[in-house]
């Protein structure tokens, strides 16, 4: 599969590009290097400042790399300002459903609040020679792709408020077309195989795995959480991913809130995938059918659940006695 990250200028492209390389293990193509290196050793007369013509002079060669590397079943990400906004006309149906097209863009509220800020991280991934762009500057480069996009019916991710957040949520949305169609989220209690699936909860290396698998073999699951409570599984095949719950109760008692997002798990070989993402848009699913504004988490790790849109809430004492992390999930649907 070839994830295409293109957008206006500063909008972090680069950097989106070095996230999934560190977090999806994907390899990257900048098509800045491959511009450079052409001009550098005099393959071409054309300058960096021929963007226009630069773009007809790079696109063809990099659509090759792109159907060479989706004929040999391989992943890529192509970054760079060089991709044309009607790029689906050089694919035909056997290299299109492989390729994922992803365009930055700041509002000019953006560009506003943050100009200082955006200038400050320009050389966050690599040095920039030339950092003068102008507000105004920065607001037409951002136009420019926004009406391209829209000529072409492409989608824009929009930077408006917290960039972080809008980029940690893009990555979550990237990571189930990145990791392919085999992975999928299951529901234990509609398993037919739920003997293999408590097998696979009882490698779990945490003593709270340990109880989850004594609740569930033992039949006192619905008793400790709540009836109709979930127990769902992100699986690859006849492995085991990641879990959680998603109960009326959790280790919180007695308490009002509810529900709550609970035995949160990731198996040690998997880790460092943002795999937790995809449990929380399952979350996020059941909560709207259940028509559920907030879910919480109890928890002792600091740093972790906020990269997934939570709030720390509160600390209160668990059914042990111990103080716990509680931090809520604000559902936006």
């Amino acid at each position: 599969m070839i994830v295409l990250i293109t957008g206006a200028s500063h909008t972090g492209k680069t950097l989106l590009a070095q996230r999934m390389l560190e977090e999806f293990k994907i390899p990257y193509l900048s098509v800045d290097h491959l511009k450079m290196g052409l001009i550098r050793s005099g393959q071409t007369e054309l300058t960096p400042e021929d963007d226009e013509a630069l773009t007809g002079y790079l696109w063809p060669i990099v659509r090759e790399m792109i159907k060479t590397a989706i004929e040999n079943k391989q992943n890529l990400i192509v970054e760079g300002c060089y991709i044309p906004f009607d790029w689906r006309r050089d694919f035909d149906e056997q290299y299109l459903p492989s390729i994922q097209f992803i365009c930055l863009a700041m509002t000019d509220a953006y560009i506003d609040a943050h100009f200082a800020e955006i200038k400050a991280h320009s050389s966050d991934i690599e040095v920039r020679l030339d950092v003068s762009c102008t507000i105004e500057s920065l607001k037409e480069d951002n136009h420019a792709y926004i009406e391209g996009c829209q000529k072409y019916g492409e989608q824009v991710v929009m930077i408006d408020s917290d960039y972080q957040q809008t980029i940690n949520k893009l990555l979550d949305k990237e990571l189930e077309f990145v990791k392919g169609t085999r992975m999928k989220i299951i529901s234990f209690f509609e398993s037919d195989c739920q003997e293999h699936w408590l097998e696979e909860i009882k490698r779990s290396d945490w003593g709270a795995g340990a109880f989850l698998y004594e609740l569930l073999s033992t039949g006192r699951f619905f008793e400790a959480v709540g009836e109709g409570s979930k127990v769902l599984l992100l699986t690859d095949g006849d492995a085991l991913i990641s879990y959680c719950t998603y109960a009326k109760k959790d280790d919180i008692q007695p308490t009002e809130l509810t529900p709550w997002m609970g035995f949160v798990y990731t198996f040690p070989e998997h880790r460092g995938h943002r795999y937790v993402g995809l449990l929380f848009e399952e979350i996020e699913r059941l909560a709207r059918e259940d028509q559920v504004s907030e879910v919480y988490i109890s928890t002792n790790h600091i740093g972790l659940y906020e990269k997934y849109g939570c709030e720390y809430l509160t600390t209160m004492n668990d059914m042990d006695g111990e103080p716990s992390r509680v931090y809520v999930k604000r559902m936006l649907w």
